[in-house]
C-alpha cells in the first residue's frame, strides 16, 4: 500500500499507520488486520521440522506435505506429528499447503457447554 507502513506485529496482529493525504493536517488513521497464525515449532528441540518456517513465513519442507496424499495428510494432522496444534494452526497449514477441503476432517469440533 502506498503511504503505509507497518509499525508493530503481535501475536498474529498487525497495526498499520497510513498517512491520510491532506497537506495542512496531518492526520493519521490506524487499521489492524488479521495476519495468518502459523504453528512455530521450537527448532531447538527438533531442527527438521516439516513445519519450520523461514524468514518470509515460507514453509521450508514444503515437498514435505505436497508430497502426501490426502489420506495420509489427515492421518498425520489427526494422529502424527500435527494432533498437538489448534484448530487455527491446523486451518492457516492446510490452507497453505493448498489443501483447505481437508479442514472438516482434520479440525475437531469444538462442544462448548451453555452458559447458565
Amino acid at each position: 500500500m502506498k503511504g503505509t507502513s507497518i509499525i508493530a506485529r503481535h501475536e498474529g496482529w498487525s497495526c498499520r499507520v497510513a498517512n491520510s493525504g491532506a497537506k495542512k493536517k496531518r492526520g493519521l488513521s490506524i487499521r489492524s488486520e488479521n495476519m495468518t497464525r502459523f504453528y512455530q515449532p521450537d527448532l531447538s528441540e527438533n531442527i527438521d521440522s516439516p513445519f519450520a518456517r523461514d524468514g518470509a513465513n515460507k514453509l521450508v519442507r514444503r515437498s514435505y506435505w505436497l508430497d502426501m496424499n490426502d489420506r495420509t495428510l489427515v492421518m498425520v494432522m489427526v494422529n502424527g506429528i500435527g494432533k498437538n496444534l489448534t484448530n487455527d494452526e491446523k486451518r492457516a497449514h492446510l490452507a497453505d499447503v493448498r489443501r483447505g477441503h481437508l479442514i472438516d476432517q482434520v479440525c475437531i469440533q469444538e462442544i462448548l457447554s451453555p452458559e447458565k
